[in-house]
């Protein structure tokens, strides 16, 4: 009761903050000036999703955008808060932080596949390892999210969209942030960003840090304590120079540390899936470290652009894998992945033709062990794999009004597994190769009826890469191949009223074959295999709209039907079944109010339609929404905030993950923000 009284007078208090406050706005103050301004500016935002940059309405591709200071009133500070702001895009987390599998328009790579049907960029860099799949966004310029195959400018693993992020650089303005977070679950964070010039038009310095802790939501009733504790620490090191009017280089190094408990995975069999008597302290510790180098030269009739990378990502993991306080099943898990990319771009105009070529190559070596204790028996498996990706991309305006869009990617692949077993005292390998090749094109066309209404008609195919599965039993596959779809999309573009209404809308449908699916056998033996095929069809759409100068409204919306049109394995016939972890329909709706004399106000809802856990659908989670509010006074250098995430404090908690297990949701959070910025 007495959440629900706090939750509804925070609802009340923005309410009326939202109506009234335009009364209340008759002072002048730049920095509110200049948040305010930017909702009339929606349709100029200037992106690189097609690696060139070019407005946002005319890149014939269904795309979200969010800008800084979109970033910062949604209160989104990393990839998961971003999802719910999606149209038909979902992030599951299989119970570690960071560990996500992301869910676009139905489609999802099984997270033990460690790769995505989602690619991950940022500034430029591939994250290729899902359990890496994670960014922090409090020092961002934007984010891009492509949906629909983007293979032939991104190549695998991106088969159902990309996620690209854009960080904020140095430049000649001294510029800082320092911002600190006190939350419910004793919530802390604390972060900095600060940007220098070293030498005037020459030299610049960005330095970003970040440190995050809050009190988990599951109880240890054997060891009375917190089984799911978070703390993570982030730092980021930007280097700038541009030595002639030419030349550009960057020099980039980041590293992402956590130090956190139990994952938030509980059995189904519990009487209360967030309390069990653990016999051991869990732990789940992990290193993130990426090294970018970047060099840009703009020639008199092209540009020419270098993103050179190493990523070392490492874990170091242990839990109680039985839920009890009986010895009966702990499991230890130490891994590495190491990932070094280069790609190299040429790109420029010529009379109405716009063209870009590309190579990239890519080599990634993965180390993983499972110690399961009780049982006697360990596993140690090395994979390594090797991409080279080919690439163009053509934009020919036939007329004023018409541009023909295509491209085509060429990749191969080569990978290696070298899997060694023990049980007691007997050892057993498993040894194996595979190469393959993938060719994806694209063809669109782009139709400006006028400079507020654009209309376009594409043609795509994506792919997710095959790979090894080395803990498959005796008997079945240890081995997949790659995913293919086809992709078909219709979308129209528009800006109204003067450039406050920007509306977006598409059509798709994908026929997808040799889908990569994930078989439990029981709780504890599993593998991958091309079992099926599927079709995935959908409608999505977007709106923000600038009622006035300072008060703004936006919706999203999309809904998807994904279902096997094929898929028979040992335990069933699943044809005409969902694709689990694929919900119905996302959705998001809010408001908000910028006063120039300080207020501000604003509230969301997101929400997602049913979706079911298992291939048999045997498990359905119902729909449900969260309700996120946040109400504040902002001057030209500090902002103080009241916030609250799931306001309400909704439980959705998921049941019947892979038919065995719970996820276990976050609470709500209501906390406090002050942000001072010079």
């Amino acid at each position: 009761m007495k959440k629900s009284m706090i939750s509804l007078g925070i609802v009340h208090t923005i309410l009326v903050v939202l109506l009234f406050a335009e009364g209340f706005s008759g002072g002048s103050a730049s920095a509110q000036e200049k948040k305010a301004g930017q909702v009339h500016q929606l349709s100029n935002v200037i992106v690189t999703a097609q690696k060139t940059e070019e407005t946002a309405q005319d890149v014939p591709i269904a795309l979200s955008v969010f800008d800084d200071v979109n970033l910062e009133d949604k209160e989104i500070v990393d990839l998961k808060d971003l999802i719910p702001f999606v149209p038909s895009l979902y992030l599951l987390n299989p119970g570690d932080e960071g560990a996500y599998a992301p869910s676009m328009r139905g489609l999802i790579a099984p997270p033990e596949t460690m790769s995505s049907s989602v690619g991950l960029y940022i500034d430029g860099v591939p994250i290729t390892n899902a359990y890496g799949f994670e960014a922090i966004l409090d020092d961002v310029q934007r984010v891009e999210v492509l949906r629909g195959p983007q293979g032939t400018l991104y190549g695998k693993n991106s088969e159902a969209g990309v996620i690209n992020i854009v960080t904020k650089e140095p430049s000649n303005t001294p510029e800082g942030k320092i911002s600190l977070a006190y939350g419910e679950d004793n919530k802390q964070e604390a972060f900095t960003a600060i940007r220098i010039p070293i030498i005037k038009d020459t030299f610049f310095v960005g330095i970003t840090g970040r440190y995050y802790r809050k009190n988990g939501n599951m109880d240890n009733t054997f060891l009375d304590e917190r089984l799911n504790d978070r703390k993570n620490y982030f730092g980021k090191i930007h280097l700038k120079a541009t030595p002639t009017d030419r030349l550009e280089l960057a020099l980039t190094a980041s590293k992402l540390k956590r130090d956190e408990g139990a994952a938030s995975l509980s059995s189904m069999m519990l009487p209360d899936p967030r309390k069990y008597p653990a016999n051991t302290r869990s732990e789940n510790n992990v290193d993130d470290e990426t090294y970018t180098f970047n060099v840009r030269y703009d020639f008199d009739s092209f540009s020419f652009s270098s993103t050179s990378s190493y990523n070392k990502w490492t874990i170091d993991t242990f839990s109680d894998a039985d839920f009890s306080a009986k010895p009966l099943s702990d499991l230890g898990r130490d891994g590495k992945h190491n990932t070094l990319s280069e790609e190299l771009k040429f790109n420029g105009e010529y009379n109405n033709l716009k063209w870009l070529f590309g190579f990239f190559a890519s080599k990634n070596e993965k180390e993983v062990g499972f110690d399961y204790s009780q049982t006697g028996m360990k596993t140690y498996n090395e994979i390594e794999s090797r991409n080279l990706g080919l690439f163009t991309h053509l934009d020919y305006a036939v007329t004023d009004k018409l541009n023909i869009i295509g491209g085509i990617r060429y990749d191969r692949d080569e990978s290696e597994v070298d899997d060694r077993t023990f049980i007691f005292s007997q050892t057993f390998i498993y040894e194996d190769e595979k190469n393959s090749t993938d060719i994806s094109p694209k063809i669109a066309l782009e139709y400006k009826w006028d400079k507020r209404f654009m209309t376009y008609a594409s043609i795509a195919k994506g792919y997710k890469s095959g790979g090894f599965y080395p803990y498959a039993p005796q008997g079945y596959p240890r081995t997949y191949e790659s995913e293919n779809l086809w992709n078909y999309e219709l979308g129209l573009k528009t800006a109204l009223l003067s450039n406050k209404l920007v509306l977006n809308a598409d059509i798709y449908y994908m026929d997808i074959t040799d889908m990569q699916v994930f078989t439990s056998i029981d709780a504890m033996r599993n593998y991958i295999s091309n079992a099926a095929s599927a079709t995935s069809y959908g409608f999505e759409f977007d709106a923000n709209y600038a009622i006035i100068k300072n008060v703004s409204i936006f919706a999203s919306f999309g809904w998807n039907e994904t279902r096997f049109d094929e898929f028979k394995d040992v335990f069933g016939d699943y044809k005409d079944n969902d694709n689990p972890f694929a919900p119905e329909y996302t959705y998001s709706l809010g408001g908000k109010f910028r006063g120039l004399s300080g207020f501000y106000a604003s509230a969301n809802l997101t929400g997602y339609g049913s979706m079911y856990m298992d291939k048999a659908n045997t498990f359905k989670n119902d729909p449900y929404t969260l309700v996120n509010a946040k109400l504040g006074y902002e001057w030209d250098n500090v902002d103080f905030y009241l916030y609250a995430d799931n306001l309400f404090d909704k439980n959705y908690d998921m049941m019947g993950y892979y038919g065995y297990y719970v996820l276990i949701n976050p609470d709500r959070e209501i906390g406090l923000k002050l942000v001072y910025r010079f």
